[in-house]
């Protein structure tokens, strides 16, 4: 090879260098010159070959590597090991449940509606109806039990004026067996308001009967005027039970006389209004005395208007003229003296009633006009002379529903008045009267 005889011309070259001690001559120069060219050419041909670097491109020193002897070693080759197969047992998968998806059902919110606000605007009140209300409640001891109680008060301390109270509500017919019920409660709640601020000698109650379902079943009339009485007397209370229609009045006198039996040892007035406008009336008020009840005496006719018309077989017995309702109303003074009251602003009747009677009691109607000038008269002559008798005021109270029937029979509101006044509420009432 090559390499191999470049290697021993340099061998030869150090021999004859160290035998002869002198320059080569110029014949070895050359050939070793071209001998080098070749091999180095060689060289970069094998390099190219097998990823050699040129050496002609960098300088650096040829590693002359010495051959070496390797030995190789032996290979044993283990004889190979037959496994037996490996017997893979087939992995049997249970199958897989697909749950089926839960489908919630979708929540549907309700939309929350907000109510409108609702703006008051301002209310304007009519003329029209602020006289109609100011002048039914001139009319009525309140609108309420507190105010006609302080309204009974205020008279009794200023004037010595007595106040017979009647509440609101009558002619209550089948199917309303509840307001009956409900009159008799708030009548015994009266009285216990009357006891609580010591009015006793102030005030007195009138009850009318078709207010305790006369008109239903005269059993429960009778059975719910016996609770009122009762707590009157307990209260010393004076009680009145009014007379209405015709029809009814021998049922009101029964249960009148009945009571009179029954509470004749208590400390209380038991009286019974009765009309004169009837031509048996004179008899009946002697019966009345004989069994010792008092009598509230009117000339009557309130009944014969806003659709009271009395039945065909009770005719006869009404008095048609002003002059023999008068004569009568004297007769019936005549007989019932002890603790008459006179209900009548017609002062010739009163006196003449009084002469045949003494010192009695008189009443008029609260508020009404035609009352007012002789109550005031009678309390001045009672101031100025002396006198004992008392003066008493009749008066209702409640709302309008409840007040309605008395204050139209008493003709002071014309039609289109009680139309609004059936149109006002209650809200518009407090606020007229607060003004």
């Amino acid at each position: 090879m090559v390499v191999d005889r470049i290697i021993k011309l340099n061998e030869d070259v150090k021999k004859s260098e160290t035998s002869k001690k002198s320059g080569p001559s110029c014949l070895v120069i050359f050939f070793a010159l071209i001998l080098a060219f070749a091999a180095g050419g060689l060289l970069v041909l094998v390099g190219i070959r097998k990823g050699i670097q040129n050496p002609f491109e960098k300088e650096e020193e040829v590693v002359v590597v010495q051959p070496e002897l390797i030995e190789e070693e032996a290979v044993i080759v283990e004889p190979i090991v037959v496994e037996e197969p490996v017997v893979v047992e087939p992995i049997v998968e249970e199958p897989i449940t697909i749950e089926e998806p839960v489908i919630e059902e979708p929540v549907i919110e309700e939309p929350v509606i907000e109510e409108p606000v609702v703006v008051e605007e301002k209310e304007e009140i009519s003329d029209k109806t602020v006289k109609a209300i100011l002048l039914a409640h001139s009319l009525i001891g309140g609108f309420s039990v507190e105010e006609a109680l302080d309204n009974a008060e205020k008279s009794f301390n200023e004037n010595q004026y007595r106040t017979l109270l009647n509440f609101g509500g009558e002619h209550y017919k089948p199917g309303f067996e509840q307001s009956c019920y409900d009159t008799a409660e708030e009548y015994k709640r009266l009285l216990s308001l009357v006891g609580a601020r010591g009015l006793q000698k102030a005030v007195s109650i009138s009850i009318k009967p078709s207010q305790l379902c006369i008109e239903v079943d005269p059993a429960m009339f009778e059975s719910l005027f016996r609770e009122i009485v009762s707590v009157a007397a307990e209260y010393g209370i004076g009680v009145e039970l009014d007379q209405e229609e015709i029809q009814y009045r021998q049922i009101t006198l029964d249960v009148f006389y009945t009571m009179l039996d029954e509470f004749k040892e208590r400390n209380m007035e038991l009286r019974i209004a009765h009309q004169a406008e009837f031509s048996d009336a004179a008899e009946i008020a002697k019966t009345i005395s004989e069994k010792g009840g008092c009598l509230r005496l009117v000339r009557g006719k309130a009944y014969k208007q806003k659709g009271h018309s009395a039945p065909t077989e009770y005719e006869h017995l009404f008095l048609t003229s002003d002059d023999e309702i008068a004569e009568s109303f004297v007769e019936c003074a005549k007989n019932a003296c002890p603790g008459l009251a006179i209900a009548t602003s017609s002062k010739a009747v009163a006196d003449a009633a009084k002469a045949e009677c003494g010192e009695p009691q008189y009443q008029f109607l609260y508020g009404l006009p035609s009352h007012l000038p002789r109550a005031q008269a009678l309390n001045d002559h009672k101031k100025e002379s002396g006198e004992e008798f008392s003066i008493t005021w009749y008066a209702i109270y409640g709302s309008w529903p409840q007040v309605k029937g008395y204050v139209s029979r008493r003709n002071v509101l014309n039609d289109k008045q009680i139309e609004l006044m059936d149109e006002t509420t209650p809200e518009i009432i407090e606020k007229v009267l607060q003004k």
